[in-house]
């Protein structure tokens, strides 16, 4: 399989298919295509009949980066939510999922178009759109349409902020400051350098250097000298400040009321509802994490940004000045846990 060869999904594919089962693991294709944190695509999947469940899967953990595997629920959100989106094209209703400890399981019913819950303004090819856009954005307002479904956006007990002006400035500070806490200590660095791709590779897990913001010949060397360089705390911290305060016209903040795996998962769904959305219409992302890996510095956006609420993830939002490559993704039977 190529690189990016699970990115290649044929929707007419899906009415080859003979069996139910065959149908859901197309529509579990759809979902690999979500974010994970480093890209590490943390899923086990098994499929009983037309239930699904999601488990830590072997390998893929970050005991330091996502510590608490808040990282880990959201971005089974983010795979439940591009199911959901792919569901309303080929008429299957995917059920609210259910958590016990690490595992996450939903249910997935055949239904009539008339009787499919819609998600509006979204479709296969959003997804297919949306990636992480690391490259400075222009100095354009989010348009009012966007800004609108943004707002409105909710996935339960998870909704939205939009930072901009001095608020977004004072924002880049907070930002900077998690960037280097994190970034300044050394087993960070190790766990991040471990999923960092330099040069031609065949993996399909982890960040291909070319989705960042590094001159090719240093992209080389990134990966190899990360966990020794010790001052890539402050440099990291400052090149989010002149990024955010300079070439971000807002941020997005998610918040919810509580802090558990249900609201982090829900974080997940929320946000590739938006990202896809976005994409759409030319908007893309870029998370910046530190400032909620850090429990100071998540409390101080909590109080300074979301009226005590959790903030559960943040992000920049923009016009890119450029584009940007997918990075790439396993194909599903890679996932699949034998029955």
């Amino acid at each position: 399989m190529q690189k990016n060869g699970a990115w290649r999904i044929k929707e007419k594919d899906y009415h080859t298919f003979k069996t139910d089962y065959e149908r859901i693991i197309f529509l579990l294709q759809y979902g690999m295509l979500a974010p994970s944190m480093h890209n590490t695509q943390p899923w086990s999947i098994t499929l009983k009949g037309n239930r699904i469940t999601f488990s830590d899967m072997k390998g893929r953990r970050l005991p330091v980066g996502d510590y608490d595997m808040r990282g880990y629920f959201f971005s089974i959100g983010c795979f439940i939510e591009n199911m959901t989106i792919a569901g309303n094209t080929f008429k299957w209703d995917i059920q609210k999922p259910s958590i016990a400890d690490k595992h996450v399981s939903i249910s997935c019913r055949k239904v009539s178009r008339s009787k499919s819950r819609k998600t509006p303004n979204l479709s296969l090819e959003g997804i297919f759109l949306r990636k992480t856009n690391r490259s400075r954005y222009l100095n354009r307002k989010v348009a009012s349409k966007a800004l609108s479904f943004i707002n409105r956006a909710q996935e339960e007990d998870v909704s939205t902020h939009m930072i901009s002006g001095e608020k977004k400035d004072h924002l880049a500070e907070i930002i900077a400051d998690g960037s280097h806490r994190a970034l300044s200590k050394k087993a960070f660095r190790k766990e991040l350098s471990e999923w960092m791709i330099s040069g031609r590779s065949s993996r399909t897990t982890g960040m291909p250097m070319s989705s960042f913001n590094f001159h090719p010949f240093l992209a080389y060397f990134v990966p190899r000298i990360l966990p020794f360089f010790s001052k890539a705390g402050i440099k990291a911290g400052r090149a989010d400040f002149e990024m955010v305060k300079n070439y971000t016209p807002s941020i997005l903040i998610l918040s919810s009321k509580r802090d558990t795996s249900r609201d982090w998962l829900n974080t997940g769904k929320l946000f590739q509802r938006i990202s896809v959305y976005a994409a759409k219409n030319k908007l893309y992302c870029h998370p910046l994490y530190g400032a909620i890996y850090d429990k100071k510095l998540r409390k101080k956006v909590s109080d300074e940004y979301c009226n005590g609420r959790f903030p559960q993830f943040i992000s920049r939002i923009g016009y890119p000045f450029e584009d940007r490559p997918h990075t790439p993704r396993d194909n599903v039977q890679e996932h699949l846990v034998n029955n």
